[in-house]
């Protein structure tokens, strides 16, 4: 998804290295760094869950419901069609 709608035009090993490199940095910081980073994202983090909540709160669950009622070949079908729309 990062490659097709965020940076379709940027070469997939670049994504890779990027991410790579993110990781590796986090990997190698001491624990006490990323606890310190944990503390100060986690309030930035809820802040943004907000709106979420927020639009949550008016939706109809009766557009969930028949979940549950097909087959498992025709969740992955509608899967395979939600993620390409």
């Amino acid at each position: 998804l990062l490659d097709i709608w965020v940076l379709p035009q940027t070469p997939n090993w670049v994504i890779s290295l990027m991410l790579i490199l993110g990781s590796v940095y986090i990997a190698q910081a001491p624990l006490n760094a990323i606890a310190r980073f944990s503390f100060i994202l986690t309030p930035f983090l809820l802040l943004i869950s907000l709106p979420l909540l927020y639009t949550l709160g008016k939706a109809d669950i009766t557009y969930i419901m028949p979940i549950f009622h097909g087959t498992a070949k025709d969740m992955v079908t509608g899967v395979q069609q939600t993620l390409v729309s």
